[in-house]
């Protein structure tokens, strides 16, 4: 990190969160720098990357997703215990009760953080005044990156706390605008909530100040917008609109990674295929196995399996490399899927083959062919788990696939002789709110366990 970014009172992230205070307090840290000019808020953007709670970045996305799908297998749930604390070991074992004793909800703390410190900035550039003309033009550039962050941010704790938008009147999450935590912090309609993450994106993307393609993959650009706007439509079932924005972050970056010329998948920040960077705060690779039945999706010719995994012996664990960012590979999928779900089948070869011939040995058979929509739609979604693989979006995919197309995926995993089991459509896909927010902030309405 910049060492004048340790300087900058990024500590504005810490002051409040939504469990430890309804305010601020208007205090000048003894030895910190209070941002006061363009370039201060602009370094505090750089703050792209989580440290493993050290440093909380703008890239974080949240880490339960990738413990309530199917991608890995659990050998040894102790240390979940150990490590993470009891409330990741009781959403792995999906539990009745999640959160130990005074045990916080890691991710609606670092997100409702992360909103806190987008509308302080926010806030705070729109306070500067006699700016030159480029600093206008960056300060409203700035701007409009923190609310494609905010979009971000609420669009995470939408799909981990909140219903599908198949049931838009279901309780959706608290909307926290501006600096104060003073006020009514009920939870908004699932409805309220995305009308809210569009209505971000929208102005972010409206505005022409962001770049086309960002310098860095972890700041917001027009490219990763689009593809977080065709996430957010895809997710709510909107897939005209998903693959429309899909379309649109093509048009900024296409390029794919030719897997025969590389031996593993690039670190994450230097990944040119990514359009928008996004990690979560922890990583279970090492000790956590891909499972058995992701492992039987790929056959010997797929360099997926060793570029985007590595192997010891008989287990295979992600790369570290391996996140929920937001991806050009992701973007033809999500293409892909929408034109399978339209019957438009010559598209959606079109846009698979275009995939699988960089991720496929030299000279072997990467081409696909279907006989009807519905065969093309369950392709397109055994290649999501394929490409997407470790990201924790399969947990986004299987909700929606349950409740849009009734697929009836439940999540069955063994550890220690005891089996586990998840039903589909069951109130454990959500994760509950900590009670000690609650206790704190008691108009916010717990989900059903």
């Amino acid at each position: 990190m910049n060492s004048n970014m340790k300087q900058i009172s990024i500590i504005l992230m810490l002051i409040c969160t939504m469990t430890s205070c309804k305010d601020f307090l208007d205090i000048k840290p003894h030895n910190q720098v209070i941002p006061s000019t363009v370039k201060d808020y602009d370094l505090m953007l750089d703050n792209g990357s989580t440290n493993m709670g050290k440093s909380i970045g703008f890239s974080y996305t949240g880490g339960y997703p990738l413990l309530l799908c199917d991608d890995m297998r659990f050998p040894t749930l102790t240390s979940y215990i150990i490590y993470s604390g009891s409330s990741y070991y009781n959403i792995v074992t999906f539990a009745d009760e999640v959160y130990g004793y005074n045990e916080i909800s890691v991710d609606w703390d670092i997100l409702y953080t992360l909103n806190l410190t987008s509308c302080t900035i926010i806030k705070g550039l729109k306070e500067l005044t006699n700016l030159s003309s480029e600093d206008e033009m960056l300060r409203d550039r700035y701007i409009a990156e923190c609310k494609v962050h905010i979009a971000s941010i609420y669009f995470a704790l939408a799909m981990e706390y909140a219903k599908l938008y198949n049931e838009p009147d279901a309780l959706g999450v608290p909307i926290v605008e501006g600096t104060s935590l003073k006020g009514d912090l009920t939870r908004k309609s699932v409805r309220e909530t995305y009308d809210f993450i569009l209505q971000k994106l929208d102005e972010a993307i409206s505005s022409n100040d962001l770049n086309d393609v960002a310098e860095h993959n972890f700041r917001p650009s027009k490219a990763g917008a689009y593809a977080l706007q065709a996430r957010v439509y895809l997710c709510m079932g909107e897939y005209g609109k998903a693959k429309t924005a899909a379309d649109n972050a093509l048009k900024y970056n296409n390029y794919l990674y030719d897997f025969n010329s590389i031996t593993a998948y690039p670190t994450a920040t230097n990944n040119k295929e990514l359009l928008m960077y996004r990690q979560r705060r922890y990583t279970y690779y090492a000790t956590n196995y891909i499972s058995n039945d992701l492992n039987s999706l790929y056959d010997s010719n797929d360099l997926r399996l060793t570029r985007m995994m590595s192997k010891s012996g008989t287990n295979i664990t992600f790369r570290t490399s391996v996140t929920p960012s937001y991806s050009v590979s992701e973007m033809l999928l999500t293409r892909a899927e929408c034109n399978a779900r339209e019957g438009n089948i010559s598209l959606v070869k079109q846009d698979l083959e275009t995939l699988r011939e960089k991720r496929y040995k030299t000279d072997s058979d990467y081409t696909v062919s279907f006989s009807s929509k519905e065969e093309a739609l369950k392709f397109v979604k055994e290649e999501r788990r394929r490409e997407l693989c470790g990201s924790g979006i399969r947990y986004y995919d299987i909700r929606r696939y349950n409740e849009f197309d009734n697929d009836n995926i439940s999540i069955v995993r063994e550890s220690g002789g005891v089996t586990y089991t998840l039903p589909a459509k069951d109130n454990k896909w959500l994760i509950p709110i900590a009670p000690k927010c609650i206790e704190l902030n008691p108009e916010i309405e717990q989900n059903p366990r």
